[in-house]
């Protein structure tokens, strides 16, 4: 069922959609964005991120299907943006398992049996999530920039330190 809101609200939530990125490009130190930053701003920006989600198709020529006019709209870019930026900072949340998975790694790689059983543990959350992380984000000078369509202006990097 599609809700319809009044044109205040919707010029509203656009004029906030533009605040928030605003903001975020505002909270770069030394062109890099942190992720207790990004924490932040995610929990701040949920409820605009909510509305997003379910409001993105309203006004559909094709009722509840996308069409021309929603694809892409603000709204729809926002909740892409912000599903992008909970997926980065789920997996910064991972860090301290892949940190002591390594050092359990450099106990067992020399033990080709052990070392199987490591990779085995290992293996979905290797290839699922850190995989992506290394070949599609990992810039060779040590910047870790994740792939985000929506507001490629922001330019998401984070020093590869933070991770």
């Amino acid at each position: 069922m599609l809700s319809f809101h009044s044109n205040s609200e919707f010029i509203t939530n656009r004029q906030n959609i533009h605040f928030a990125l605003e903001e975020l490009k505002n909270f770069k130190e030394d062109g890099f964005l942190t992720i207790p930053k990004i924490n932040r701003w995610l929990l701040k920006y949920y409820g605009l991120y909510k509305y997003c989600k379910e409001n993105w198709n309203n006004c559909s020529c094709v009722g509840e299907l996308p069409c021309n006019h929603t694809l892409g709209s603000e709204e729809d870019k926002f909740r892409d943006f912000h599903e992008s930026l909970e997926k980065v900072a789920d997996l910064h949340k991972k860090e301290p398992y892949f940190q002591e998975q390594m050092l359990v790694f450099d106990t067992v790689c020399n033990d080709s049996q052990s070392l199987m059983q490591w990779l085995l543990h290992n293996e979905k959350l290797g290839v699922d999530d850190f995989l992506i992380f290394w070949i599609e984000w990992l810039e060779e000078d040590h910047t870790v920039k994740p792939f985000i369509l929506d507001w490629s202006e922001i330019d998401m990097k984070f020093s590869a330190e933070e991770w």
